[in-house]
């Protein structure tokens, strides 16, 4: 239980006992000197002492000197109002050790090295080569670790002047070395007493942001200068997942006035600036003992502590559904500080108006600085597509004589990608040796037209292509195999898609021949064939037969006074049986004879003639007829 009572009576406080008479007085000596006292309490380790004041400036004035007297002596003072009653709390403090500045050097070498390391990295990933060439280090260090290390150390040296310059005691910065890409998680510097008001908090807090907002302008401008002029060398990806620095409001600003394209490969000065702003917005958030929390600490007193519940709620939720890095600081504060700002010794007296003022540019500075997702993964590609139309067959047979369409179709399938411009595509086709193959193009009219072999697409388009294919009489290949190659040139890069279709020779074979003879008594009917092989190399069966003969009066006769035989350089045979290469003609007769003479009419003798392919089976039949005609005296 708290037991308030007055000086003279019981005391309660955390000193030796030897001490308590003589570390009271000597507070209320120092008060005494700037304030009229007419109370003093003690309450366990809190001195409580009760001064005849008003809110004013004079009033900060004089607790300040109260400060500056007492701050050294480990006794700390605080600045209160209860019940219309103005009182200065005063605890004791435990003497602090802090480390030397020997290890603010060793952390600063070593944050050097690394981010010299991330240096050769990002100029390495610009222009290629091996990273840790002299040349990609030398570059590096020029190019990014000269510039962000300037950032930083301006941010962490505008906060330790400032407290300098309030008497405020402080440390050098201490740099944080992480691996690349940045090779550093930044800077900070200890602050080693209470802020002791409202001003002196609202001057440290902002005089970080505002001194590397000052530097990263600069290195920003000359950054995306640089982007503009250096030439990107190392090859880049044309499809995968990607990191996209999302540029800020100021940064989306200087690069339209500089009219410098926002594109994936940034220069390692362009990102050195990039990182500066990051770390200027970060640090503005109005959360616990970030920067930002310190300013709206200043100029909403207590109820900054609203702000800083929402920009929990804000790091939570991004965190959770947009930029993991929301999350991870959010816990890092939680940490370090908690989620509400301490109060400053006096936190009764008010800004002026120039600091209010101030106090709004930082928050402009915020939004100006810190994009809400400041980096996101995106899966991009360049690519494109090749294909047969649904339902096409890549491979087909063909005859001589014959020929086949393929319906192709060229897609351009890019995602997440600028090309103002369309991507340029150039069209290659292969096939055999003395086969036919025409390209055609589908028009916007919808009709076909012959191709130009170079195509540019926007993304999501496509152009619809007809392969014309025949084989001509002269082919050595019975198989053509057909590509068709489109090649795409981004980024110095070569893409190639391909479809492969195959056209081959079958089977089969052409006849042309006399249906009818005329032919008078004593001679022969015949009947000239061209059997032309118009597939591949095949052995033929031919045969013809005598079906039935006739009269005129159609009245059937007897066949038997009948022969057919089938005739080829003069020699006769019943069946004939060639071996034909492709697009090979074979000539022969059929040649219908009558064994006598004794006919006193006109006949009409129908026979068949069959031609079989001894590779397949298939055979052709073809029926003719012979008229006989008898003269007459």
């Amino acid at each position: 239980m708290t037991r308030l009572i007055k000086y003279e009576q019981v005391i309660y406080f955390e000193m030796e006992p030897e001490n308590y008479g003589n570390e009271i007085e000597y507070i209320q000596d120092v008060v005494s000197r700037y304030f009229p006292v007419y109370k003093t309490e003690v309450e366990f380790d809190i001195v409580s002492v009760y001064i005849k004041t008003s809110v004013d400036e004079d009033l900060e004035d004089r607790f300040d000197k109260v400060r500056k007297k007492m701050v050294p002596e480990n006794f700390i003072p605080y600045l209160v109002e209860e019940n219309g009653e103005y009182i200065i709390k005063i605890r004791k403090q435990r003497e602090r050790k802090f480390r030397t500045v020997k290890a603010n050097i060793v952390m600063l070498f070593i944050t050097i090295g690394t981010t010299l390391i991330a240096g050769a990295w990002w100029w390495a990933s610009y222009t290629g080569g091996d990273m840790f060439s002299l040349h990609n280090l030398s570059r590096g260090a020029l190019y990014f670790t000269l510039p962000l290390m300037t950032i930083l150390g301006t941010h962490e040296m505008g906060h330790y002047l400032m407290a300098k310059r309030h008497g405020i005691k402080a440390s050098l910065p201490f740099f944080l070395p992480m691996a690349p890409p940045l090779g550093t998680i930044g800077a900070f510097i200890s602050i080693r007493e209470p802020i002791p008001d409202k001003k002196s908090l609202m001057d440290v807090g902002i005089a970080g942001p505002i001194a590397g907002f000052i530097v990263a302008i600069p290195v920003t401008i000359i950054g995306l200068y640089l982007a503009g002029t250096t030439p990107y060398g190392a090859p880049l990806e044309v499809d995968g997942l990607r990191q996209i620095f999302n540029y800020p409001i100021i940064m989306i600003g200087m690069s339209r006035l500089m009219d410098v394209a926002h594109i994936d490969a940034m220069h390692p000065t362009l990102f050195a600036g990039w990182v500066g702003f990051l770390v200027t917005g970060l640090n503005l958030i109005p959360a616990s003992q970030l920067d930002g929390g310190h300013v709206v600490r200043a100029l909403f007193g207590e109820k900054a502590k609203y702000i800083s519940y929402i920009a929990f709620a804000f790091f939570v939720i991004m965190g959770i559904t947009l930029f993991l890095g929301y999350l991870v600081l959010a816990f890092i504060l939680l940490f370090i500080g908690g989620v509400k700002h301490p109060p400053p010794l006096n936190d009764l007296t008010k800004l002026d108006k120039k600091r209010v003022i101030v106090g709004g540019v930082a928050i402009l500075l915020l939004f100006m600085t810190l994009h809400p997702i400041p980096v996101e993964q995106e899966e991009f590609s360049y690519e494109f597509d090749v294909r047969l139309k649904e339902g096409e067959e890549p491979e087909r047979e063909l005859l001589l004589g014959e020929y086949t369409n393929y319906s192709l179709v060229v897609e351009n399938q890019a995602e997440n990608v600028d090309i103002d411009d369309g991507i340029d595509y150039e069209i290659d086709i292969d096939h055999s040796e003395n086969w036919t193959v025409e390209l055609f193009e589908k028009s916007e009219n919808e009709t076909w037209i012959e191709a130009d072999h170079d195509l540019n697409l926007e993304k999501g388009d496509e152009q619809e292509y007809r392969l014309h294919v025949s084989p001509t009489e002269n082919i050595t290949e019975m198989e053509n195999e057909i590509t068709f190659e489109v090649s795409s040139y981004i980024r110095d890069e070569v893409q190639r898609k391909r479809e492969v279709m195959t056209t081959s020779i079958g089977y089969g074979f052409d006849v042309e021949y006399d249906r009818l003879s005329f032919f008078v008594e004593n001679e022969n009917g015949e009947f000239d064939f061209n059997l032309t092989n118009i597939g591949k190399e095949d052995n033929y069966t031919i045969i013809a037969e005598i079906m039935r003969v006739e009269t005129e009066d159609e009245r059937e006769l007897s066949k038997e006074n009948w022969s057919i035989n089938l005739e080829k350089e003069e020699e006769y045979d019943e069946t004939l049986e060639p071996r034909l290469e492709f697009s090979e003609v074979y000539d022969f007769k059929a040649v219908l004879r009558r064994d006598d003479n004794d006919l006193d009419q006109h006949v009409v003798v129908y026979f068949e003639v069959t031609i079989r392919s001894g590779e397949t089976g298939e055979e052709e039949t073809f029926e003719l007829w012979g008229v006989q005609i008898i003269q007459t005296s």
